[in-house]
């Protein structure tokens, strides 16, 4: 493993690794940002890692259709920072000298801003370098999420495969190989409303197939006008869990899977971790979406919780 001081060889003076100086963004932050399209044109997941020298990073996710969020979610270094900054020493070394990683020698275009085909990501690599004050950033479009990022069909030149290695690399380094998505295998969906404190209470979540169902609904919960929803093509989801007890407890959808037989929704309660200390108070929180038409039967999967951490 290369160290966070460790010096540059190169000896070219238009170089940002010439003799004497760092690597380029040994001091500074990386930061990572896909746009990955779903199966319907109008859905995507977007996916951030930031990644300082410090060692600490974090990644979000979302889930947007019609251009609206659905949900969102992340995830942060739960390891030892010591050891995460040497690693992201390494790939900063990897990204400054190594062939098929190089993103410095002059080959790679950071002035390329492509236009990617619908079934392309579209990535953005910038790597911001605290002692120079400067900022570099590569833009390219590929296949697959971050979870399945391949250069293999990168675009829209030769070099793009050195920025999806790269970022794939900067996966494997920071959430793992292993990564998968928290929206992994579902449709778009947007949410239309959610809060805490429901005036009509479901004791569990529901579809509502017409649009009669879902304006009785949205009246009820809502003063101002029902957003427009073809029920023709697109549903309506209602996860809900009852009354809680706990101030900050909320519900949401996190997934919308086609399966062989029909639709599987996953629906995950937010509560307080466990060294909070929530007010006591009544509440029915809710999260209403629209996601595009699914197909019958849908099952809801057991509730699963997660604990939020207090602040």
């Amino acid at each position: 493993m290369v160290g966070a001081a460790a010096l540059a060889t190169g000896c070219d003076d238009t170089s940002p690794t010439t003799p004497g100086t760092s690597r380029f963004g040994q001091v500074g932050v990386v930061e990572m940002s896909l746009s990955a399209p779903l199966p319907l044109e109008s859905g995507r997941v977007e996916q951030q890692i930031t990644w300082t020298s410090a060692g600490d990073w974090t990644l979000r996710e979302e889930i947007l259709y019609r251009d609206m969020s659905g949900d969102a979610s992340s995830r942060e270094l739960q390891g030892d920072r010591d050891v995460s900054a040497g690693v992201y020493a390494q790939w900063i070394s990897q990204i400054n000298e190594s062939p098929g990683l190089d993103l410095f020698d002059g080959v790679v275009d950071s002035a390329l801003d492509p236009d990617c085909p619908p079934s392309r990501s579209r990535v953005t690599l910038r790597v911001t370098d605290d002692a120079r004050g400067e900022t570099m950033t590569w833009i390219r479009c590929a296949p697959g999420s971050l979870a399945n990022l391949t250069p293999t069909g990168s675009g829209p030149d030769a070099a793009a495969a050195r920025v999806i290695n790269a970022t794939v690399l900067l996966r494997d380094y920071t959430v793992g190989q292993t990564f998968e998505s928290a929206y992994r295998g579902s449709l778009p969906f947007a949410t239309l409303l959610r809060g805490e404190d429901a005036p009509i209470v479901f004791a569990e979540p529901t579809v509502f197939d017409t649009a009669e169902e879902f304006l009785d609904y949205w009246n009820a919960v809502s003063i101002e006008p029902a957003p427009a929803v073809d029920f023709e093509n697109e549903t309506v989801i209602l996860a809900a869990v009852g009354i809680r007890t706990e101030a900050g407890d909320s519900v949401e959808v996190r997934r919308v899977v086609p399966v062989e037989a029909g639709t599987i929704v996953e629906v995950v309660e937010r509560v307080p971790g466990n060294f909070c200390s929530p007010a006591s108070r009544l509440q029915a929180p809710f999260h209403l979406v629209v996601a595009p038409r699914i197909s019958e039967p849908v099952r809801f999967t057991e509730l699963r919780v997660e604990r939020v951490p207090c602040g």
